[in-house]
């Protein structure tokens, strides 16, 4: 009798501890599934090399380079500081708690209609999907809904009060900063530079598999075997990194009659992100005065006109800053 006794309780002991162990499971699976529901913060966004934004029919790419660097939408070298203060966001993003309950679906439809979407990447690993969204009631709240999760979250960064929305930018010039877009130094395979004021000033760089310049003199077909390097070299890094001072508004027959009139410099880029890629200078017209030597002046001596290949954009650009880039072939010699 003892023994059917022990056998009873040991029998009850084990179920218990079965249905125990059962609950706990289902606890612990059940905040692993809440973990990942709440995981909108990247601890480590060294491991982030792509992120998209998208919204609507807008979508801009930010993909990281070899040399840590950064690309807007694969072509244009991205503004550091800016691409430095998004990381800082989708690091610091945290969760304030669940929406409630009876909201959750129209919030979620909301979201599908109106959010942002945001993928983070580690090469081709997805490390983030996300949606974030601002609601439409009298008092602004930043949600976000992370993939395949049920719920929606309101969503907040430490002192900062405004939509968290409007951190994630759609417009490619946001990310370009103040910098004129242009390939990649990394990218580039060739640089043509045509002078239509003294065409002897023209050439043609080529850059090898191995990365050493080749300059050729396009007025005589010729190739030039003494050059400075170094100043090749600083001539294709300043294309890349050229800070425009304003960005102009102008009709399309402004724009036109710009376009239409004489550039002092046209540049040519190869590059393996797109094959062709151009770069022309314009003077900027002023009304005619007499300078101190008592020369007539037309064109604006500080400032030029920028028009780059697959943008409907002008540029200003303070001469200063193009200095380096406005030199002929005679530049590069000895």
């Amino acid at each position: 009798m003892g023994i059917k006794k022990f056998a009873i309780r040991f029998w009850w002991f084990i179920v218990l501890l079965l249905v125990s162990g059962y609950f706990l499971l289902s606890t612990v699976l059940q905040n692993r599934q809440n973990d990942k529901e709440i995981a909108f913060a990247i601890d480590n966004v060294d491991d982030v090399n792509r992120i998209t934004i998208a919204h609507a029919h807008e979508e801009v790419v930010l993909q990281r380079t070899r040399t840590n660097g950064w690309l807007v939408n694969y072509d244009s070298p991205a503004s550091i500081d800016a691409v430095n203060a998004l990381l800082r966001v989708i690091s610091r993003l945290q969760v304030d708690g669940p929406v409630p309950i009876n909201a959750n679906d129209s919030l979620l439809h909301l979201m599908q209609k109106q959010g942002t979407q945001i993928e983070l990447f580690s090469n081709r690993r997805n490390l983030r999907r996300y949606t974030v969204a601002t609601t439409d009631s009298e008092y602004l709240i930043s949600i976000g809904h992370l993939e395949k999760a049920k719920r929606v979250y309101r969503i907040s960064l430490p002192r900062y009060d405004g939509a968290i929305v409007d951190l994630f930018k759609t417009v490619p010039e946001y990310w370009v900063g103040n910098q004129v877009p242009t390939p990649s130094y990394e990218s580039i395979t060739a640089v043509q530079l045509e002078v239509p004021a003294d065409l002897e000033q023209s050439y043609r760089i080529d850059i090898g598999d191995d990365g050493q310049y080749r300059l050729f003199h396009i007025f005589s077909g010729t190739e030039i075997d003494a050059f400075e390097e170094s100043r090749v070299k600083h001539l294709i890094t300043s294309l890349t990194q050229i800070p425009y001072a304003s960005i102009v508004s102008m009709s399309d027959e402004e724009r036109a009659a710009v376009i239409y009139s004489d550039p002092d410099f046209i540049y040519t880029i190869y590059s393996t992100e797109s094959s062709k890629f151009e770069l022309k200078v314009y003077p900027i017209p002023v009304d005619e005065y007499i300078d101190e030597l008592g020369r007539p002046v037309n064109v604006d001596l500080n400032r030029v006109y920028v028009i780059v290949s697959g943008s409907k954009q002008v540029f200003v650009v303070n001469y200063i800053e193009m200095h380096s880039v406005l030199q002929g072939l005679s530049s590069f010699l000895s």
